[in-house]
């Protein structure tokens, strides 16, 4: 059996990101973390995005441009190949993971933008405090 590309967090990163950026939507890592906490009722870790977005980038899934989310044709593939599989909520993550880690995949391959990893860096704890203000009970 083929050794698995993406991991459980890559599914997470992947998922959360295509239920809140469409294709060629500004990046809003405020967003992203508020749809991992409701994938997985948890707060992704800064190197658990960090580690997605470099595997999502050199695989050619995503692309990231002027800090906009551009799905390849395969992404956009995976991303209705995992809404047309049935499972509720909670599956989500693992049906993401599935369809990424398919061994019918070809990947074209891509290039790291350094700028939304610098974009994460400088923006992860700003992006999780308000996110935790706006959403905990007082």
């Amino acid at each position: 059996m083929p050794e698995k590309i993406f991991s459980q967090a890559d599914a997470w990163v992947f998922t959360a990101l295509c239920g809140t950026h469409e294709n060629n939507s500004r990046f809003d890592l405020r967003l992203l973390i508020g749809a991992a906490d409701m994938l997985n009722h948890a707060i992704l870790l800064e190197e658990e995005i960090l580690s997605a977005f470099a595997i999502l980038q050199t695989t050619g899934i995503l692309k990231v441009r002027y800090l906009k989310i551009q799905y390849s044709e395969m992404g956009m593939e995976i991303i209705e190949k995992a809404k047309r599989t049935r499972g509720g909520l909670c599956m989500r993550v693992e049906i993401s993971e599935k369809k990424l880690n398919s061994t019918r995949n070809k990947f074209p391959g891509g290039t790291i933008n350094k700028t939304v990893m610098n974009h994460i860096k400088n923006g992860y704890r700003n992006a999780v405090d308000s996110y935790c203000t706006a959403h905990m009970p007082k």
